[in-house]
């Protein structure tokens, strides 16, 4: 996105519909420094972002915590 020629590039301001501010931050926060704190509020929205966002090592962390919270009672 801003290292080709897309619209982008040239912007100082990138909206991403799809994403909430809130979930927005969670991510800059980890892509600046490596840590995010995934909570079962935040998962499915941090699975969808980076899932758009092609965040594979951040979507695995996501899958990882899923599938530990992940129960016969919670499952359905």
């Amino acid at each position: 996105m801003f290292l080709t020629n897309m619209l982008e590039r040239g912007s100082q301001e990138v909206v991403l519909n799809d994403i909430s501010a809130s979930t927005g931050v969670l991510l800059v926060e980890y892509l600046y420094s490596g840590n995010i704190d995934i909570t079962q509020l935040n998962a499915q929205d941090l699975l969808a972002a980076s899932d758009m966002l092609l965040l594979g090592a951040l979507k695995k962390k996501v899958e990882d915590f899923l599938l530990s919270h992940t129960d016969s009672v919670n499952c359905i």
